[in-house]
């Protein structure tokens, strides 16, 4: 489970989200190399159990900084941090 304090020396590289379903929580961000890769809510700054992760507009073209986990499957977002991510409790929170 990710935390805040697990970003506390984060050091992400610049990237844009491209798109991102607030519904089911999944997206994509484009690298400033120009490719693009996957990222689920629980990869962002402060999400955890309890609290879901959204973005204004579908996450269109929002800045964000990210570090990227390329194993050997599935390239992926392991942490994001988005000044404009939103972050609303869960049901039963």
């Amino acid at each position: 489970m990710k935390t805040y304090q697990s970003f506390k020396d984060f050091k992400g590289v610049p990237a844009l989200v491209r798109w991102f379903d607030n519904l089911s929580g999944e997206g994509m961000v484009r690298l400033e190399d120009g490719s693009c890769v996957y990222v689920h809510y629980s990869a962002f700054e402060g999400s955890h159990g309890k609290v879901w992760i959204t973005l204004p507009g579908n996450g269109n073209n929002i800045p964000c900084e990210v570090e990227v986990l390329d194993d050997v499957t599935f390239k992926q977002v392991a942490r994001i941090r988005c000044k404009q991510a939103i972050v609303v409790p869960r049901g039963n929170a």
